[in-house]
């Protein structure tokens, strides 16, 4: 909440304050996925002991598949548990990193596993999510989306990470649901759909008012096998921060 008041203030030294206060927070080689699932199910649970029938929306936000690639042990080894070079995940964007586009391959593999290794971790902690839900007994009936906003690309275009094109690595992202009481399980959608269709979706599958102004669709009623799946084009942006440097 401070953060949130400071960052809204545009208060630079307050927030330089609070990071010399808890660098840890800060730090972006620590991980979060642990503590963001904590206080996820430490809400729901207090929600749901609060009134049981009450409905609930919960967003978390897990950020530890992003660079810098360092997931904690045993992820950090996991994929590549004989790799003894410089290649740690830090200072991928650095302006003299190591992670280059003329980088040894050995060292590319590596960094890669680094990333397959935060994806790891992140679905680990996602795992103890649905768990806990299952012993609440709340699996069966919520409606759970998973969704990530960007891939990563290791040189397959020249360049590294996601801020410098729309190629594949970049823009196709897993978009998952799972509702047991709402929707079939096992089905996969082959057609093109967007992230702008998320939000609507999900209002549609809630049978709850569309959002005025959404761009997105809804795509309730194909996943429900009321109507087919319609493939269409869908538009990716790109907002360049700075020059490309591999």
């Amino acid at each position: 909440e401070e953060y949130q008041r400071l960052q809204a203030a545009k208060d630079r030294e307050g927030l330089k304050a609070l990071a010399a206060r808890h660098p840890d927070l800060f730090d972006p080689t620590t991980p979060s996925s642990d503590d963001v699932v904590d206080a996820g199910l430490a809400w729901i649970e207090s929600t749901v002991a609060a009134d049981e029938s009450e409905p609930f929306f919960a967003f978390l936000h897990l950020f530890d598949v992003h660079d810098p690639y360092t997931p904690p042990a045993p992820y950090d080894r996991l994929f590549d548990p004989d790799y003894e070079g410089p290649i740690d995940g830090t200072g991928v964007s650095t302006k003299n990193s190591l992670v280059r586009a003329d980088m040894p391959e050995r060292d590319l593999e590596h960094l890669k596993a680094l990333y397959d290794g935060e994806i790891a971790w992140v679905d680990h902690q996602l795992g103890r999510l649905f768990a806990r839900l299952d012993e609440l007994g709340l699996r069966e009936d919520t409606l759970i989306v998973v969704v990530s906003d960007h891939g990563e690309e290791f040189f397959e275009h020249g360049q590294k990470g996601h801020r410098h094109n729309l190629h594949e690595e970049s823009v196709h992202v897993p978009w998952i649901l799972s509702w047991p009481a709402g929707l079939d399980s096992g089905r996969v959608v082959d057609v093109t759909v967007g992230l702008e269709d998320v939000a609507p979706t999900i209002l549609g599958l809630c049978e709850l008012d569309a959002l005025p102004g959404a761009t997105g669709s809804d795509l309730s009623a194909a996943l429900r096998g009321d109507e087919p799946f319609v493939d269409r084009e869908v538009w990716s942006e790109l907002l360049h921060f700075e020059v490309a440097n591999p």
